[in-house]
């Protein structure tokens, strides 16, 4: 509950969001050139970064394609990601948008010619409440 003057009342606690935290995920090519994450589901909360990166010192770049957008730019077609190159590796990266409840993305890793189909799940972000100056002095620290 707040005041007038948008601060929390007296004697409440307010909640703030934790900081969603970046989810990487490293890429590699099997021996026939299809690209495969080390992770096949990535769970991230809303607002998260996700950065995908090649293999180091290779110059293959690779392609990640949603059929449903699950970043904040909400696209209605999709989102396709280029991987660009920096640091000696390619990489491409995106916000996740933010949601209620969970929801699940396929997506398409494109390299050399070959796909493979991992997973992201986008969480709600989760609030945490805050001690307010006149919270009950019996509460654990």
């Amino acid at each position: 509950m707040q005041s007038k003057d948008n601060k929390p009342a007296a004697g409440k606690s307010e909640s703030r969001a934790l900081s969603p935290a970046q989810q990487v995920i490293e890429i590699t090519y099997a021996d026939d050139g299809t690209p495969q994450a080390d992770r096949h589901e990535v769970a991230a909360e809303s607002g998260a970064e996700i950065v995908w990166h090649g293999p180091v010192d290779t110059d293959t770049p690779f392609s990640i394609l949603f059929e449903q957008d699950p970043s904040v730019a909400g696209q209605p077609n999709g989102l396709e990601l280029q991987s660009s190159l920096s640091d000696g590796r390619h990489t491409a990266q995106m916000v996740t948008k933010y949601v209620d409840a969970p929801e699940t993305y396929q997506y398409f890793m494109l390299a050399n010619g070959r796909r493979s189909d991992p997973i992201i799940v986008v969480n709600p972000i989760i609030l945490v409440p805050q001690k307010g100056k006149d919270s009950d002095p019996d509460e654990d620290d």
